[in-house]
């Protein structure tokens, strides 16, 4: 099985929360944003604002702080929607084209909820399991997708997340679901 890249967990220089909000922290906060996208992107945006507050010493993301940090992110980061969650990409990666897939390493901060894995990488690792180990069930392959991935369980919710990868992007030109079997094309 070849080696995929781990996920990176970008460290941000800290800030004063007391300045969190005043102009001159700005171009500071856009410079976070984008250091978190460029790293960890694709990337959903509730991780990317959780780790600019934490950055800050602020504990929670509410929807002052939402509008502030969403109005400061960078405009030449594309963006997708997956079910209302906005993910960001970074400057080299294309959504439509992206084949990747990142494995959590040991940082636990590493560890990634299926919700905040974008459809793209979800289809892209259904693809990588194919590709090594041959076809299997829907559920085989929910399962095989979050064990590869570092999800700790397989829910209903990873189960359907995982099926809907399969029709997103550049997935439904590489494998296809028969009679609730997935395999990739020839």
């Amino acid at each position: 099985m070849s080696q995929l890249p781990e996920y990176e967990v970008v460290c941000l220089d800290k800030g004063n929360p007391d300045l969190f909000y005043e102009s001159r922290s700005m171009s500071t906060l856009a410079g976070q944003l984008a250091q978190v996208i460029q790293t960890e992107g694709p990337v959903s945006q509730a991780v990317v604002f959780k780790r600019v507050t934490r950055a800050w010493g602020l504990s929670r993301v509410g929807i002052r702080i939402e509008a502030h940090l969403s109005a400061l992110v960078p405009r030449n980061f594309a963006r997708t929607n997956d079910v209302g969650t906005t993910f960001y990409w970074p400057e080299h990666a294309n959504p439509s084209t992206w084949e990747g897939v990142r494995v959590p390493g040991i940082d636990t901060e590493a560890r990634r909820s299926i919700d905040e894995i974008a459809l793209e990488e979800l289809g892209n690792a259904a693809v990588y399991i194919l590709a090594q180990h041959g076809g299997t069930s829907r559920d085989g392959l929910a399962k095989a997708v979050c064990r590869l991935l570092g999800v700790t369980r397989t829910t209903a919710e990873a189960g359907a997340r995982i099926s809907q990868a399969l029709t997103h992007g550049r997935v439904p030109s590489v494998a296809v679901v028969v009679d609730g079997s997935v395999h990739l094309r020839k």
